[in-house]
């Protein structure tokens, strides 16, 4: 099995991806941040609701909670982060890898129009999305040459 080590393929795409996942995990936390120092809030109220005097074990108990609340929230967040981003980033190449074989294929294409060359076929590796695709554009491509002599012609006398 061939271990692939360079997934960043068309980084202009996986990375915003990756960067909108960043956000969205971002502001998830800042909202359960938001509502955990809120029932915080509540909880030390109900304390002063109470009478419970500032040195009150009850006050302690609530820090306590607090800080290991946060403190798990904090590690949640670097670990969800560190492996959605992986996640994404592995993801996205399978999504992104038909458009980056899709832009050689054409260049191919117009080199082989240019040239006289038969084209060949695009193919995706099997791991892609979009394998419909590469039959379509394979399809569409060999109509064009049977059904359109001139398609060569053209080709050839167009600039890049």
């Amino acid at each position: 099995m061939k271990v692939r080590l360079k997934y960043l393929s068309y980084p202009r795409v996986q990375l915003v991806i990756v960067f909108a996942f960043l956000i969205s995990m971002l502001l998830f936390s800042a909202i359960v941040l938001f509502f955990l120092t809120s029932a915080m809030s509540k909880l030390v109220d109900l304390g002063k609701v109470a009478n419970l005097p500032q040195n009150h074990i009850y006050y302690q108990f609530l820090q306590m909670q607090t800080k290991s609340i946060l403190l798990g929230l904090v590690y949640a967040f670097f670990v969800m982060s560190l492996f959605g981003t992986i996640f994404f980033i592995w993801f996205s190449h399978s999504l992104v890898g038909p458009i980056v074989a899709l832009i050689e294929h054409l260049k191919k294409c117009r080199d082989q129009f240019r040239s006289g060359e038969p084209i060949k076929p695009i193919k995706f590796r099997k791991s892609d999305h979009f394998q419909d695709l590469a039959k379509l554009i394979n399809e569409n491509l060999s109509l064009a040459t049977i059904n359109n002599p001139r398609f060569l012609t053209q080709a050839k006398s167009d600039d890049p």
